[in-house]
């Protein structure tokens, strides 16, 4: 199968209709367990905690056998770039290895460091800690939207996506509204 990568003048022509996601009450359209590195697992509902994160993520392993870094549990990440870029498939954009893929504002101007968003049970708080996309990105969705993704001028929209950790436990499921606190 033959990629097509989306170039960064269709990003910025697109770009009108991705700032548009809403600043509250989003939807949650995707839940994606990464088990393992490269292994994706697409889910209707999934239970997080701010001990274990996304209960079955690799998340909870911690890296090269370390603990956790709790102050960055999961990722969230905007839709409509993600569909953009993703072609629309559904298994392509669970590649991008986001936890959390909602119809939401991810811009500064909406959402800081702090900042808590509720859906359903579960509270969520931003972190600082910036996401930006790497060499996995890149060949999963192109040099272009990479570049223009991590471009300093365009980091404020957060297009790659945020991360959160996990305040109040509890099941989220793709559907569940997404709201600021």
């Amino acid at each position: 199968m033959t990629l097509t990568y989306t170039s960064s003048a269709e990003i910025e022509a697109r770009l009108p209709e991705i700032l548009n996601a809403p600043s509250d009450n989003g939807e949650i359209k995707m839940l994606i367990v990464r088990r393992a590195s490269n292994e994706r697992e697409i889910r209707a509902e999934v239970y997080v905690s701010p001990e274990g994160g996304m209960e079955g993520d690799r998340w909870a392993k911690g890296k090269s056998a370390l603990e956790p870094e709790h102050g960055d549990q999961l990722t969230l990440m905007n839709s409509r770039i993600l569909e953009l870029i993703a072609g629309g498939d559904p298994q392509r954009m669970a590649l991008a290895g986001d936890n959390i893929v909602a119809d939401f504002d991810l811009r500064d101007q909406n959402l800081t460091a702090g900042q808590q968003l509720q859906i359903g049970e579960v509270l969520l708080e931003v972190t600082a800690t910036p996401h930006n996309g790497c060499i996995k990105f890149s060949e999963r969705f192109g040099t272009e939207a990479l570049k223009f993704i991590n471009t300093p001028s365009n980091r404020y929209m957060h297009l790659r996506g945020i991360y959160v950790k996990v305040i109040s436990p509890g099941v989220i499921r793709v559907g569940d509204r997404i709201k600021k606190n």
